[in-house]
């Protein structure tokens, strides 16, 4: 019998071939509830009745929630180089790994349409200077301690700000921890941070969004796009120019000949 596991992978697989462009309103719809998901032994669906018919829910609602949210900046096809850069050797899907892209991804995007909440803003900003403080010809180097300290500030100070009169957030252990937590979180997804050597210091290094976003691929395409319409132009230009000389000669020839 076939772990579980290989099963979830090969399932992944295929779900993730099935996702084109084309084909990526359809999965917009089904995360908009526009569409009943049901198992079945294929991957289908039936837009008349709008039922999605999928082999594995599991792997189907873990899977195109993350393809419709990276789809604000990516293509398809950079999607699912995502994924398999988020492989092991084994051909299995680190979905701790792809969350952590899905979330960098989303504020990257949210920052640049001046659309991310202000906490997460400063603690972007706040982790970038980090880095940039401990950099020391172009290794970033700090203890561990550092990094605790950093992120224990960041926490008092959001708790301290987010406190109204009577509601002191710092004297709700649950909630502290709470907030310590998620940017935690943000941290890890921000910064690729190593083991502690026998010093007790990592290496840290700001983590990086290798795939061309959407906007710079329609960027670029409309300047090639551009500079072909010119070399076309060109082309052009010096047909026109080689019929007028074909031209010129021909009617020389002819006045020689009278």
């Amino acid at each position: 019998m076939r772990k579980q596991k290989d099963l979830n992978t090969e399932h992944i697989d295929e779900l993730i071939d099935m996702i084109t462009e084309d084909r990526l309103p359809i999965y917009k719809d089904v995360m908009d509830g526009k569409y009943e998901i049901v198992k079945g032994r294929t991957w289908s669906e039936n837009v008349l009745d709008h039922k999605m018919k999928v082999k594995n829910v599991e792997m189907f609602e873990k899977v195109v929630p993350i393809f419709v949210s990276m789809s604000k900046m990516y293509d398809v096809d950079d999607i699912k180089s995502i994924f398999k850069f988020c492989t092991n050797s084994k051909g299995d899907y680190n979905f701790a790994m792809i969350n952590r892209i899905r979330l960098l991804i989303n504020m990257v995007y949210n920052s640049k349409k001046n659309r991310l909440d202000v906490p997460i803003q400063k603690l972007m900003n706040d982790t970038y200077f980090f880095l940039q403080a401990h950099e020391i010809k172009g290794t970033i180097k700090c203890k561990q301690s550092d990094i605790n300290a950093f992120i224990l500030k960041f926490v008092t100070d959001y708790a301290k700000s987010e406190s109204k009169g009577k509601i002191n957030i710092l004297l709700s252990p649950l909630t502290i921890e709470e907030i310590h937590r998620n940017v935690q979180k943000i941290w890890n997804c921000l910064v690729d941070q190593s083991r502690p050597n026998s010093k007790r210091e990592v290496t840290l290094k700001k983590r990086e969004l290798f795939w061309e976003e959407k906007d710079a691929k329609e960027r670029r395409q409309e300047a090639n796009d551009n500079e072909r319409l010119f070399i076309l132009g060109e082309f052009l230009d010096a047909i026109d120019i080689k019929k007028e000389r074909v031209d010129s000669e021909n009617g020389e020839d002819a006045e020689k000949k009278e």
